[in-house]
């Protein structure tokens, strides 16, 4: 390489170590925005903010480049010569020498300088141009530009084939009213909860307004143009979606809350639904009349009705001991028409008399619940439910101890003295072998501490108690008649829900049907 080159090789690196320190904050600044694009995050802001934006980055990089254009100056030669020289550490600057004249005109003197030039000319066969030494290290000892450059290939592998499209859309603010390309086909539709019975919402896909019941949930499906998933926003945050190929994607979430949801790809806007949530009202629950006994038998008049705005799931009365209320209630599920009718009413004729609870005032409420659990209760009413009266003194007795059991069932020592007392007077009960044993066996279960003893107690002391009012055929009788009273109400309550709801009397004559088949069999055991 001549010396020509290499000078200028010198003023290129000298030019370099010049240039680069002040260009180094104008790449800085481009970097950064480099970053941000690949992100996508000018794509999430507002038109007018990404046009700020952009300025914004505009000015520092027209600062940076301007301050590095003011201080900048292309080096010219003796820096270039020293650079030269300097590079290989050749002393007495070979390039000066060579180029100067001797001053005087002696002949010898011009000899001796015309030596030395030759051998300092010898010398420049030595010459080398060394790498730029730009001394950014000194400026930036943490070494910042090198995090700049991790995190800038990080983000290149985020943004992947998506590159040149986020680029492109981080100089582009979206002020246009953007619209998917007809390439891209947008569903969004919203499932209501099970329990409604209604159907999908459909959401329009160039976005609108819409109200779904609370519970529902989400649906979007995009397909059409491989590249980057979308992104889906809405009240509670970002809503993933999920990949199905390279160029269809769906997603779904519950919509727990009302609020704006939001359908991005590439920077652009494709959908805005503005949803509101319809909130589930609990069920109400009302007694239609005040509950009373049925002018004949023994049962209590519960006329009833319910409504829900999704439809009533169920209906259950529930009883509490107006002596007790801490005690468990007693609940019984209410039969309702088929199906899940928003509005139904009806009459309910439970019996009560065998329950340890007759004869004692009680507190009765009805509750309905919804496909969502939520319950809603009517107010309570006070009713004495209806009790059966004994004429057999034994049997009067053991139907005392047993209420008695339920007003105070820790009371066990007063009950158990009075089994004792009637276990003392076995003509009372004409020395039945049987009532004897129960009498002993009801004394004994008092004495247990475990749970269920004192239920157990009574139910064994009202079985003796009918026993000794009634007799088998008593309680065959007994059964019967309660069949009949079954089949009354199972036909009366088929013959309702065919004028109300036609073509759903299946379940309704299938009831009927097994009704009928239980009158037989009371009839046939009253009869043997």
């Amino acid at each position: 390489m001549n010396l020509s080159a290499k000078r200028a090789l010198a003023r290129a690196a000298l030019g370099w170590e010049a240039l680069w320190p002040g260009a180094w904050p104008a790449l800085a600044v481009l970097g950064g925005f480099t970053i941000v694009a690949l992100l996508g995050l000018p794509a999430l802001l507002q038109p007018w903010a990404h046009l700020a934006l952009l300025a914004g980055v505009a000015a520092m990089l027209g600062a940076a480049l301007l301050r590095a254009a003011r201080r900048w100056r292309m080096p010219d030669g003796p820096p270039a010569e020293r650079r030269l020289e300097r590079d290989p550490g050749l002393p007495h600057r070979p390039l000066a020498t060579i180029a100067d004249q001797a001053s005087g005109s002696d002949p010898m003197a011009q000899a001796i300088w015309r030596e030395h030039q030759a051998r300092m000319a010898a010398r420049l066969a030595g010459l080398r141009v060394g790498l730029p030494r730009p001394g950014l290290a000194a400026r930036d000892p943490r070494a910042l530009r090198a995090g700049l450059l991790v995190a800038l290939l990080a983000a290149l592998g985020v943004a992947g084939d998506a590159a040149p499209e986020r680029l492109r859309r981080a100089l582009l603010p979206g002020f246009a009213a953007a619209t998917p390309p007809a390439a891209l086909r947008l569903e969004a539709w919203v499932t209501p909860p099970a329990y409604t019975g209604a159907p999908p919402i459909f959401l329009p896909s160039q976005g609108g307004q819409a109200t779904v019941p609370a519970g529902s949930e989400l649906h979007v499906a995009l397909s059409g143009r491989p590249g980057a998933a979308p992104a889906l926003t809405g009240p509670g945050g970002a809503i993933a979606f999920r990949a199905l190929d390279a160029s269809s994607f769906a997603a779904q979430a519950p919509l727990a809350e009302a609020g704006r949801l939001r359908l991005t790809r590439f920077g652009t806007t494709l959908a805005e639904w503005n949803l509101a949530v319809q909130a589930d009202a609990p069920p109400r629950a009302s007694f239609a009349e005040a509950p009373a006994r049925t002018p004949r038998g023994l049962a209590i008049r519960l006329p009833w009705r319910a409504e829900d705005d999704w439809g009533v799931h169920a209906l259950r009365f529930e009883a509490v001991l107006a002596a007790r209320p801490d005690a468990a209630p007693l609940a019984q599920d209410i039969p309702l028409p088929p199906g899940t009718p928003r509005q139904a009413r009806g009459v309910a004729q439970p019996d009560l008399s065998a329950h340890p609870w007759a004869g004692l005032t009680v507190r009765l409420r009805l509750v309905a619940r919804d496909g969502a659990e939520q319950e809603g209760a009517s107010a309570p009413v006070e009713l004495v439910l209806p009790a059966r009266s004994f004429s057999h003194p034994v049997a009067q007795a053991m139907v005392g101890i047993r209420r008695d059991l339920s007003l105070a069932p820790e009371a066990r020592d007063v009950a158990r003295r009075g089994l004792d007392a009637l276990a003392a007077a076995p003509d009372a009960f004409e020395n039945d072998t049987t009532t004897a044993l129960g009498l002993r066996v009801a004394r004994n279960r008092l004495f247990q501490r475990r749970p269920g003893a004192v239920e157990e107690t009574q139910e064994l002391l009202w079985d003796m108690a009918l026993a000794l009012e009634e007799g088998r055929d008593g309680r065959t009788a007994r059964a019967l008649a309660q069949a009949q009273q079954v089949l009354r109400e199972a036909l009366e309550n088929a013959e309702q829900q065919n004028q109300e709801r036609a073509g759903e009397t299946a379940e309704a004559r299938a009831e009927a049907e097994r009704r009928i088949s239980e009158l037989r069999e009371a009839t046939r055991r009253h009869l043997e």
